[in-house]
């Protein structure tokens, strides 16, 4: 295997319980094959399918439901696979402010409506490799073939309410994504 490009987050202390449950029951039911997160890897988030509870968005706020903290897993595919420069094929961004990545960085899953997908566009096999560990959920994208893309630059500006990501590659700009979020309601 070719070296690894690697990405880690840090876990935000809120949500790191929901994030290792999450993460443990996705890598349990894809065992390494994030190609497609929703369907067919990832089932419906139940009590039988090993989720726990935690925070999710559900109408303009946080509360507690089951899988929370899979998005924490499929926000740090996405920014490990927009610097390995795969193709971005289907991704949606979270509609309340999120704080384990930066604002336009996430990239959010819900069972059988929306859904975050890559196409291996690199030349050579990959492997996604997940490991959780002290509090930090890495990605690292391994190629069989040594192949290093050209000077991979990420940029998020905020334009008025919307956050533009914008990914260039050798100095010339190979994907643009847009995000708009609301604050989450407050507590009563």
């Amino acid at each position: 295997m070719a070296e690894p490009i690697k990405l880690g987050i840090q876990w935000s202390p809120d949500f790191q319980s929901r994030t290792e449950a999450g993460f443990k029951r996705l890598q349990k039911e894809a065992d390494g094959e994030f190609l497609r997160l929703v369907t067919p890897y990832v089932p419906k988030r139940t009590v039988l399918a090993g989720y726990a509870t935690a925070k999710v968005v559900q109408d303009g706020e946080f509360v507690d439901g089951l899988g929370g903290g899979v998005c924490q897993v499929s926000s740090t595919i996405f920014e490990c696979i927009l610097r390995a420069n795969l193709q971005v094929v289907c991704r949606a961004p979270h509609s309340l402010e999120i704080s384990y990545v930066p604002l336009g960085g996430d990239a959010t899953v819900q069972w059988n409506t929306t859904d975050f997908q890559f196409k291996n566009t690199s030349g050579t096999d990959i492997r996604l490799q997940m490991t959780a560990k002290n509090g930090t959920l890495t990605c690292k994208v391994m190629g069989q073939k040594n192949v290093k893309p050209k000077d991979v630059k990420i940029s998020i500006k905020k334009t008025g309410k919307q956050y533009v990501l914008t990914r260039t590659v050798g100095g010339k700009v190979n994907y643009t994504t847009y995000s708009t979020y609301a604050k989450p309601k407050k507590s009563q």
